[in-house]
């Protein structure tokens, strides 16, 4: 919804001036939440001929967001 045709992106530009700070950064942050953002962590196999490697992105840990919150 928010990132939908930029929705979010357009409706700050519209109404930043009506907006508490705390809401644009909750909503920033929700909209980044999983992403390499707030870093990654890397994980190897324990196999050294293993060659694969997962990434693990670092969540947002926001009340407001839906995958951290309520």
């Amino acid at each position: 919804l928010f990132n939908s045709q930029n929705n979010w992106l357009k409706f700050l530009h519209n109404n930043k001036a009506n907006l508490r700070a705390v809401v644009i950064e909750n909503v920033t942050k929700m909209l980044s939440c999983g992403t390499a953002a707030f870093g990654s962590r890397e994980y190897h196999c324990c196999n050294p001929n293993c060659t694969h490697i997962k990434y693990i992105h670092q969540t947002c840990k926001s009340r407001t967001c839906s995958r951290c919150g309520m």
